[in-house]
């Protein structure tokens, strides 16, 4: 259930004559701010992939080859390789 308020109770002044010059009359839904948190992070599960993939970066230092890491971690080449090209690991879209 949606509850409306008055604009000329909710704004200031100002505010409210600029909303008037765009939308007077008609109804403006006003989303929230994004407050959502990032994918994973109360799960953990971001927290996994990071530590996961900077294994990987590490082992790969090492010399270990692209298909080896593949086996071990039961990935594809495809997404080994992504995972070697990220530069910032709390960036990457690679799961």
């Amino acid at each position: 259930m949606s509850k409306y308020c008055n604009a000329l109770k909710a704004l200031p002044r100002d505010l409210l004559l600029l909303v008037q010059q765009h939308v007077a009359g008609r109804c403006v839904y006003v989303p929230r701010q994004d407050i959502r948190a990032g994918w994973g992070t109360k799960s953990g599960a971001r927290k996994l992939f990071d530590e996961r993939n900077a294994e990987i970066r590490r082992l790969r230092t090492e010399g270990v080859s692209v298909e080896q890491l593949q086996l071990q971690f039961h990935l594809s080449q495809s997404t080994v390789r992504k995972i070697l090209r990220a530069k910032n690991s709390s960036t990457e879209s690679v799961t």
